[in-house]
C-alpha cells in the first residue's frame, strides 16, 4: 500500500481524542456546539475575516447508527444560499463506503444542527458536496483571481473538537513533484479543520484544507478551488442512492489511473544506468528518486539502492490509500563472500517483502502470484508477478513485480514494482514493460 508517508490527513477520529483533547470534553462534546476560538495572538485582520466567516462555518461530524456518538469530525463550509456545502472526501467516507452503518450531521456556530445528505464525492482531490436543509442561507463566495506566492491567508476549521478557529499563513503557490495539485499553505492546519475554507483577506475562498506535513514546520496543503467550482458544476438536482457513491469512487479512480498509464505509455519507459545494468527510472516530473552507494565496512559485501515514488496517493479510509506507483532497485556485490554465502543473501534478499501499510482483510484479498524465468540478450531474471483485488471497490487491484538477475555468482540486481489501484489489465501490462526495461550493460 502506498500511503502517503509525509502527510497526516486534517481529520479528527475518536482514538485520537486524547490529552489536551480529552481535557476538553467539558466544553466540546457531541451535544453541545463548537466554541469560538480566537487567539489574542491573531491580527486585527484575522478578526475581521472570522467575523465575517463564523455563520457560514460547519463542523462535520460522522454519526455511528448503533450508538449515536460521533467517530470523527471535520470541518466544512457553506457555499450556496440554497443549503450546499463543502468538505473533505476524507471526513465522510466512512459513510460513502458504509452508509448503512454511519450517518452525516453539521453543527454551526450558534448551536443549530442537522443532518448532512453527501451528493458528490471527488476522491482525487479529496472533496465532497454536501446539502443541508434550509434556503437563503449565507454562503463563502468563491475567488475568481490568483493568489500570489507571499499573498496572506486565512484558515478556519475545528481543530481537535476544540472549536472554531482561525489560523493565518502565507501562500505558496502549487506544489510540485506530485500527482495531485494542491497549495502549499505556511499555516497550522490541525486534526478536524479538514473541509475548512482557506480565504482571501476579502473572504472569498481560494482552497480547502486537507492535510498538513509530519514532523514539518506549519507546512499545510490546501485544494485548489477551481476543483470545487468543478464540483458545484456537477451537483446532481436529487440526491443519489448513497450505496451508488462507491460506485463514484470507483469509477474516479480507474479514470484516473487509466489517464496516468495512458500518459506513461505514450512515451518510451525512461531508463538509467545502474551498475552493470540499464533499469527503470523516473516517469515525470511527478516522481522523486533517491538513491545511495558507497561501501559499508562492517559488511563482507556493498550494496547500492535507488527508490523511486510517485508523490500524490489518495485516500479511501483510515487504514488505506492508492494510486501509488513506486519501485526500488537494489544491486549487491561481493569479493569475498563465494558464491554460496552470497546466493544465500542474495536469496534472503530476493524473498524480503516490500512494507503494505495498514491496509486490512476487509479491505484487499491475499495476493495470487505467479513466478516465471525471462531471458534477455543479457541474461536471465527470476520474475514473480502478484496480484490483489479491492473488495469494496470492484474493478481496482494492486499490482506486484519483483525480479533478480541471475547471471553472476557475486553479483546481482534486485527490483521490486508496485502499482496501486489499476485495472488488472493495465498493472500486468506496466510490469511487463518494466520487466523489459531491465537491461545489462556490461
Amino acid at each position: 500500500m502506498s500511503r502517503t508517508s509525509v502527510l497526516i490527513l486534517a481529520h479528527l477520529r475518536a482514538p485520537l481524542l486524547v490529552g489536551l483533547v480529552m481535557a476538553a470534553s467539558a466544553f466540546a462534546t457531541a451535544d453541545t456546539p463548537p466554541p469560538e476560538v480566537v487567539t489574542a495572538e491573531v491580527s486585527a485582520q484575522a478578526q475581521a475575516v472570522f467575523d465575517r466567516a463564523r455563520d457560514q462555518l460547519l463542523q462535520v461530524r460522522m454519526i455511528d447508527r448503533g450508538t449515536q456518538a460521533q467517530t470523527s469530525i471535520g470541518s466544512g463550509w457553506i457555499a450556496s444560499p440554497d443549503g450546499l456545502a463543502i468538505t473533505n472526501y476524507h471526513v465522510v467516507s466512512q459513510f460513502v463506503l458504509d452508509p448503512d452503518r454511519y450517518t452525516v450531521e453539521f453543527v454551526r456556530s450558534g448551536g443549530s444542527r442537522g443532518p448532512l445528505t453527501v451528493l458528490a464525492v471527488d476522491v482525487v482531490h479529496d472533496l465532497a458536496l454536501v446539502r443541508m436543509a434550509g434556503d437563503k442561507l449565507p454562503a463563502l463566495q468563491l475567488a475568481s483571481t490568483a493568489l500570489r506566492k507571499g499573498d496572506r491567508g486565512f484558515s478556519m476549521g475545528n481543530p481537535h473538537d476544540l472549536g472554531l478557529t482561525i489560523v493565518e499563513g502565507t501562500f505558496n503557490g502549487m506544489t510540485e513533484f506530485t500527482l495531485t495539485e494542491q497549495f502549499n499553505f505556511t499555516g497550522a492546519i490541525n486534526a478536524g479543520m479538514s473541509g475548512g475554507p482557506a480565504v482571501t483577506l476579502d473572504g472569498r475562498v481560494f482552497g480547502v484544507n486537507v492535510a498538513n506535513l509530519r514532523d514539518g514546520q506549519l507546512l499545510s496543503f490546501l485544494v485548489p478551488v477551481r476543483f470545487v467550482q468543478e464540483l458545484l458544476a456537477r451537483a446532481p438536482r436529487a440526491a443519489p442512492d448513497p450505496r451508488t457513491l462507491r460506485s463514484m469512487v470507483e469509477r474516479q479512480l480507474l479514470d484516473r489511473q487509466n489517464d496516468l498509464f495512458t500518459r506513461i505509455a505514450a512515451q518510451p519507459m525512461p531508463v538509467a544506468p545502474f551498475g552493470r545494468y540499464s533499469v527503470p527510472d523516473s516517469l515525470g516530473t511527478f516522481m522523486r528518486c533517491w538513491g545511495e552507494s558507497g561501501p559499508d565496512r562492517t559488511k563482507p559485501y556493498e550494496q547500492a539502492f535507488k527508490t523511486c515514488d510517485a508523490q500524490g496517493s489518495i485516500y479511501i479510509d483510515g487504514n488505506f490509500d492508492t494510486g501509488g506507483v513506486r519501485f526500488r532497485h537494489e544491486l549487491l556485490k561481493s569479493k569475498t563472500l563465494g558464491w554460496l554465502r552470497f546466493s544465500s543473501l542474495y536469496q534472503r534478499s530476493f524473498a524480503r517483502d516490500t512494507p503494505e501499510g495498514d491496509t486490512t482483510r476487509e479491505d484487499v484479498t491475499p495476493f495470487r502470484c505467479h513466478e516465471r524465468f525471462v531471458t534477455h540478450d543479457g541474461g536471465t531474471m527470476r520474475a514473480v508477478f502478484c496480484a490483489r483485488a479491492y473488495k469494496r471497490l470492484r474493478g481496482l487491484y494492486d499490482v506486484r513485480l519483483k525480479l533478480a538477475t541471475l547471471d553472476s555468482t557475486h553479483e546481482g540486481l534486485l527490483s521490486w514494482l508496485a502499482v496501486d489501484g489499476v485495472s488488472l489489465e493495465r498493472g500486468l501490462a506496466f510490469g511487463k514493460r518494466y520487466l523489459e526495461a531491465v537491461r545489462w550493460t556490461k
